[in-house]
């Protein structure tokens, strides 16, 4: 079975677990009704049955996860391998076939559950005894606490008293007593809006999700959601956006409460790959519109496809596409692009359009001749490199600054500035996380932040900011001295200038 059949099989899982998803909202919604009228029997019931879908679908989504990425590992050795001119003779291609030959194994252990599912009747009957892949004392084991906390969230607390079905709930003292300590501390900001040009508003703090691991942005997506965040920060280059979507549809909050981001890459930059592009993403996160789409990075790839072979989860080769071992960089007018991008905020794919990682002298260029001026530049921005001129430059041209990878999170290894002594003891000294800090000193700048994290624990840190006192301000900015760039892979891969 080759790698392209394979990518078929997941597409087609894909949609079928999308398909579910949607059937679950469904259910959802009749649990809501259904509580209206005080019906807490059959609102256990129906809870009982996405508890089911739920864990089989993790199972599903653990298989999933698992196949893409030993199917990215396995491409980008070979590509290696290629380059190195060593696949006839080299012992590591056998190792690589035998995990191949592993695949197809893998895949019909998928198909076969995603079968399941749909045999299982949670399409047609969700309160029935369809189900009947895992037995009924599981589910009563974990009945009380599950279902209670399932009914709790989407009935907000309509059934908590009447029908003595809401959580027990043992977190929100501690949570409100947590809230009088900071109160005692300083003065606690609210989780702000930033407007943009266009009249729109964005959070000031998002969640971004690069570099998160396959599955693991579907449960800090959901949880995220599910814990007050409206603003996710995704990019095609990230090859998450399918799972992004699966969590922002398993967290019940309806799609015009999100402001979602995403990102043009380098491949794109020709006009006549734009929309595909886009479409791509709005296929791989299931939604039909975007809130801010940006040009990725001002460099350009050279595609060698065509338009409408844009994958929606794209692999290793296609991002970062190589000739004899050379990267392929290709040239295009960034005012091209541009326009491209124009007219999908014509067109109603996307809200609003920006920039990322472009200079002033970059940025200038697009005001000069743009019909819908940039609404938001992102670039790397932390207390070690403060970018003043450039965050002043945007906010003079009402240009919104979102700031990537605020704690100095870097894919090279080096030393993170929230990891600093002067962060650490500013944070002791606070009762903070050193995080904390450096999520609120860039708040207080006017700056939006998207902070990235999987753990539950650190999600709900990062989306509780405060205001910093002068000093403590002031202390942390003379770390902008050492004008620390992490994430420069023009000049540590691309062999291009970006800066």
């Amino acid at each position: 079975m080759s790698l392209q059949e394979i990518r078929s099989q997941q597409r087609g899982i894909q949609r079928q677990i999308q398909a579910i998803d949607n059937e679950e909202a469904k259910v959802k919604r009749s649990i809501k009704q259904v509580a209206k009228k005080g019906d807490a029997k059959n609102c256990r019931m129906l809870a009982k049955e996405l508890i089911r879908s739920q864990r089989h679908k993790e199972r599903l989504y653990t298989s999933k996860a698992q196949m893409n990425s030993i199917i990215m590992q396995l491409e980008h050795q070979l590509a290696t391998l290629k380059v190195a001119g060593s696949l006839q003779k080299s012992g590591e291609v056998m190792k690589l076939v035998n995990q191949l030959a592993k695949l197809p194994e893998m895949s019909q252990t998928m198909q076969q559950m995603s079968m399941e599912m749909t045999k299982a009747g949670i399409m047609e009957e969700m309160i029935g005894d369809t189900m009947d892949m895992m037995d009924d004392d599981d589910i009563e084991e974990a009945a009380d606490e599950e279902v209670n906390n399932i009914l709790f969230q989407i009935t907000d607390g309509m059934l908590g008293e009447a029908g003595n079905v809401g959580p027990a709930l043992e977190a929100r003292p501690a949570v409100e007593e947590e809230e009088e300590e900071d109160e005692e501390e300083g003065p606690e900001l609210d989780m702000m809006q930033k407007p943009l040009n266009t009249g729109a508003q964005v959070d000031t703090v998002g969640l971004g999700t690069w570099l998160s691991k396959p599955d693991e942005v579907r449960k800090a997506v959901k949880h995220a959601l599910e814990n007050g965040y409206r603003h996710l920060d995704c990019a095609y280059v990230y090859c998450n956006e399918d799972e992004v979507g699966q969590g922002i549809r398993e967290s019940g909050v309806p799609r015009q409460e999100i402001f979602i981001t995403s990102k043009l890459w380098n491949t794109h930059h020709r006009k006549e790959y734009v929309k595909s592009a886009v479409k791509a993403s709005l296929e791989a996160l299931g939604v039909d519109y975007l809130d801010l789409y940006l040009v990725h990075w001002p460099v350009s790839f050279i595609n060698s496809g065509t338009p409408e072979e844009t994958p929606t989860v794209p692999t290793f080769d296609y991002l970062i596409p190589k000739k004899d071992g050379k990267l392929q960089i290709d040239t295009v007018d960034p005012l091209e692009t541009w326009r491209a991008m124009e007219e999908l905020v014509e067109e109603g794919y996307v809200k609003a359009i920006g920039l990322s990682n472009y200079n002033i002298e970059k940025i200038s260029n697009i005001l000069k001749h743009c019909k819908i001026q940039p609404s938001m530049l992102q670039v790397e921005l932390h207390p070690a490199l403060l970018q003043t001129e450039l965050v002043e430059f945007c906010h003079k041209h009402q240009i919104g600054v979102t700031a990537y990878s605020p704690l100095g999170n870097n894919v090279y290894g080096e030393a993170r500035v929230v990891d600093d002594p002067v962060i650490v003891s500013i944070a002791e000294k606070l009762g903070k996380s050193p995080a904390q800090v450096c999520i609120s000193f860039a708040a207080q700048r006017g700056i939006v932040v998207i902070p990235k994290s999987v753990t539950p624990s650190r999600i709900n840190e990062n989306f509780q900011d405060f205001i910093l006192d002068q000093q403590d301000f002031d202390a942390i900015a003379a770390l902008g001295t050492r004008n620390t760039r992490y994430n420069d892979p023009g000049a540590k891969d691309w062999n291009v200038e970006i800066f």
